[in-house]
């Protein structure tokens, strides 16, 4: 997008007058009431039905009301703003929507998304309260599988937003927030809204902060962001942004730079490792999967399917219900009905198998992890669970490492195993109350297929 300042006569009040114009517009609302409601300037009460026009205090009025002088309106710029920029790059993120409780502290970002990026990508969505406009970000990226934007308005504004930013960090879902404060002295108003660390608040509950100094450490750390909120294990990412640095012109637009952004491959599990849990569940005689946090693409639910049916199988979710894992009406859904004691365990993506790892090992059992969790640990927030001492951990994304798994077992698959496997399955089914009669057919996310739901 070029630069454009949008000041021609065909706007006269000027692009960076947009919201000092609504201000005013709206002090000069005309009131219309009872006398006693509506007292003149002396005092006196202005008659029934008699229009007044409600004007901004005075100087000297500010003073006595609120102990100090009235701040003057700032200087009006019309060269580029930096906020101009600051949309090119978000333009390059993919962010269809940003939700927003208006605040002033991103004054700028506000008004360049309406008027310079033509409130398209991302187009501003406005909230009641920021922890509703971060919810709504958690729930978005549930759907479409990439982050949304949430914008903050300095300190209480990502107070208010921080419980809904705890909810997507510890349900590993990917939130783009942009905080915006000012650090200007003589902002007197704003002074109590600012804080001198404003990444310290949520900290240890977003995968990464920055605050952008300039405006293109802004591009940079965007990018990088970005990447870190949509590389398992996924989750909130943070910048925090100066209110002047949004509103300062640009003073040299070729010295900047928009960067290309780059997603990250999630991590794939290693192939010797992953051949040698191949191996085990091949043998096993009755093999569990337990699975938790593992569909980020509904890609994930056929590879589930198709990795249960391979197996014969059952497989548990693990009671995170907002993940969908694994078809709740399958005849391999569950952990196996009653008697099924597993001799080896699949975990992927649990965040504690310590329980399980110990009976196991008491038991001479066998217990195997495949986690993206193995990878990122650290936080205060304690929500990696315990120490769990698995037989064979692989630290990976589990999604990522399903197609590699499901090769693996199938070049392992002898004919004999087989068939134990298919002996299983049609254990399993009929200990699954209710749902043996639905065996015939399954659905696929993306169509229908008709087919044998739990076949050798």
């Amino acid at each position: 997008m070029a630069d454009s300042d949008n000041t021609s006569g065909k706007d006269p009040l000027g692009r960076r007058e947009f919201f000092k114009g609504a201000a005013l517009g709206a002090a000069g609302l005309v009131v219309q009431g009872e006398a006693s409601a509506l007292p003149g300037a002396s005092g006196a009460p202005v008659a029934s039905g008699v229009s007044r026009t409600i004007a901004p205090p005075s100087r000297a009025e500010a003073e006595a009301e609120f102990g100090f002088a009235a701040q003057e309106a700032p200087a009006v710029s019309h060269a580029t703003p930096g906020s101009d920029f600051m949309v090119d790059v978000l333009k390059k993120l993919d962010l269809e929507y940003v939700a927003v409780n208006p605040g002033s502290a991103f004054e700028g970002l506000h008004e360049s998304i309406i008027n310079y990026g033509g409130n398209q990508m991302p187009e501003l969505l406005t909230c009641l309260h920021e922890e509703a406009a971060a919810a709504m970000a958690h729930g978005y990226a549930k759907a479409a599988g990439k982050p949304m934007m949430v914008m903050v308005h300095g300190t209480v504004g990502l107070l208010h937003a921080s419980m809904a930013v705890f909810q997507a960090w510890a349900d590993r879902v990917p939130l783009f927030l942009v905080a915006a404060h000012n650090r200007n002295p003589a902002s007197i108003v704003n002074r109590p809204h600012s804080v001198q660390d404003m990444g310290s608040l949520v900290r240890d509950y977003v995968k990464f902060h920055d605050e952008a100094t300039t405006l293109q450490r802004f591009a940079d750390s965007a990018m990088r962001a970005y990447r870190f909120a949509l590389t398992p294990p996924m989750g909130p990412v943070m910048l925090t942004v100066d209110a002047q640095l949004q509103e300062a012109p640009i003073a040299d637009r070729s010295r900047l730079r928009v960067p290309v952004l780059s997603l990250a491959s999630p991590p794939q599990g290693d192939a010797n490792a992953v051949r040698e849990a191949a191996r085990l569940l091949v043998n096993a005689e009755s093999p569990l999967v337990v699975a938790q946090k593992v569909g980020r693409t509904p890609r994930a639910w056929d590879l589930m399917v198709e990795l249960g049916e391979l197996l014969q199988a059952p497989v548990d979710v693990g009671g995170f219900g907002s993940w969908k894992d694994f078809p709740s009406w399958h005849p391999l859904h569950g952990n196996g009905g009653p008697g099924y004691t597993p001799d080896v365990t699949l975990g992927l993506e649990v965040s504690d198998m310590a329980d399980a790892a110990r009976n196991a090992r008491a038991n001479g059992r066998t217990t195997i992890s495949i986690s993206s969790e193995l990878l990122f640990q650290g936080s205060n927030i304690h929500d990696f669970g315990r120490y769990a001492d698995v037989d064979l951990a692989i630290a990976a994304d589990a999604e990522a490492t399903l197609p590699l798994l499901i090769e693996e077992i199938r070049r392992a698959m002898t004919p004999e195993r087989k068939a134990v496997a298919g002996a299983r399955g049609a254990r399993v089914a009929r200990r699954t109350s209710g749902r043996s009669r639905r065996r015939s057919t399954r659905r696929v996310t993306g169509g229908t297929q008709a087919r044998s739901a739990c076949r050798a």
